[in-house]
């Protein structure tokens, strides 16, 4: 849901899938499944990677 208060229709739904919550939107999907220990992620670095795959999308 939409954390600022500015647009409270803009949700995403999340399924339980094989052990892990999914968003999927658009032909997208983001796994997230329970870990044992927290480690906190750099946001800039989160916010580049992201930015590579909306623009150029994933190569294998």
């Amino acid at each position: 849901t939409d954390l600022t208060g500015k647009d409270p229709d803009n949700t995403m739904d999340m399924i339980y899938r094989d052990g892990m919550l999914v968003i999927e939107e658009e032909g997208s999907y983001i796994n997230m499944k329970k870990v044992d220990e927290f480690t906190e992620i750099n946001p800039d670095d989160i916010n580049a990677a992201a930015g590579v795959i909306q623009n150029f999308g994933i190569t294998e």
